[in-house]
């Protein structure tokens, strides 16, 4: 995973289907779940970060992306294997609870990130410019 440098679109888009296409397979091996997640979190976000140098947006987005998709990767890995559901029937033995609380939290950061995934499309779609920037030369000029 190289986070420095910049990425060009053709670059990102496959990589990101490539990386979930496998991300995809492993979904159906049951004790591998939770790792694909976070793989697939990881690995995307060092295409997602070099993408946004790429087109010149601001270093908090990839952070923010980066935050966001691993709070929601963990919780959605902790919900695969089953945590979630025991802290559910705790609530209920210990609180009389519904679950809707954590139902409300894992809602919300859904929502979330799902605006965060927009942000990084609309970066992602966006063509990168002629100019060199703080991350190195234009890929698409040296390319040529």
């Amino acid at each position: 995973m190289n986070f420095g440098g910049r990425a060009r679109r053709s670059e990102f888009w496959w990589w990101t289907l490539v990386v979930s296409v496998a991300a995809v397979v492993f979904l159906f091996i049951p004790y591998l779940r939770a790792l694909a997640v976070l793989g697939w979190t990881a690995l995307v976000a060092s295409a997602v970060v070099r993408r946004l140098h790429d087109s010149d947006a601001p270093d908090i987005i990839a952070f923010a992306f980066i935050g966001l998709s691993l709070v929601f990767s963990v919780f959605n890995g902790l919900r695969l294997l089953g945590v979630v559901d025991e802290v559910y029937s705790l609530e209920r033995a210990f609180y009389g609870g519904s679950g809707a609380v954590l139902n409300l939290l894992y809602l919300a950061c859904g929502i979330i990130t799902l605006i965060a995934w927009g942000i990084v499309v609309f970066f992602a779609v966006k063509d990168s410019g002629c100019d060199d920037n703080k991350w190195g030369a234009n890929p698409k000029s040296a390319a040529s």
